[in-house]
């Protein structure tokens, strides 16, 4: 480089760390990579869930739909359209992927066909720490409440990442929405009989 010149600091660390650069982008779009292993992550968090929050509740274990891991109470008392019934969804996106979807979280899931939906989503308050789709516009109706559970904020301050803790903020977000069943039931009840 000619003298008196110093790339800028973000060129200079990439240039600094080609290599690891280079194995981080192969990782990334390996189709045995990253995609692999975030499946693998989530296959133990599903296990944790099903065993410590959602099989003492009396609830379904988590089960894997195109894109998400859905469970619901197991009494079916939720089924408000044939085929089709509330309960929690979890999307477990990898990190570092699309910006608007970067992270995983954990959801309040309502069939988009219930004709009672909007209705519900109006009445129901999300919990502390969960986000109301209300405060989205744009948003689909179908998960009126949820959180995020950010990969950067399960950084421990040596800035590796905290497994426990990332296990942590999903059972303590799901074991939250589980803990609506009663407020749920209310509100499900109260709107059936005024249609």
């Amino acid at each position: 480089m000619p003298v008196g010149y110093s790339p800028p600091p973000k060129l200079a660390l990439v240039l600094n760390h080609l290599r690891a650069l280079g194995t981080i982008n192969e990782y990334l779009n390996s189709a045995v990579g990253m995609a692999r292993d975030v499946t693998e992550l989530f296959n133990h968090v599903t296990r944790e869930l099903n065993n410590s929050v959602l099989k003492p509740a009396g609830w379904e274990p988590f089960h894997r739909e195109t894109g998400y891991l859905y469970s619901f109470p197991a009494d079916g008392r939720w089924r408000v359209v044939r085929g089709d019934q509330i309960g929690i969804c979890i999307y477990p996106t990898p990190p570092l992927g699309d910006e608007d979807d970067d992270d995983p979280s954990v959801n309040l899931y309502v069939p988009a066909k219930w004709k009672l939906l909007k209705k519900f989503a109006a009445q129901l308050k999300a919990p502390p720490g969960f986000d109301h789709i209300r405060d989205y516009p744009g948003y689909n109706d179908d998960c009126p409440t949820f959180r995020y559970v950010r990969y950067a904020e399960c950084l421990g301050s040596d800035g590796k990442f905290n497994q426990a803790k990332f296990f942590k903020a999903f059972a303590d977000a799901t074991a939250t929405l589980v803990a609506l069943e009663g407020t749920i039931d209310k509100v499900i009840d109260r709107l059936q009989r005024r249609s």
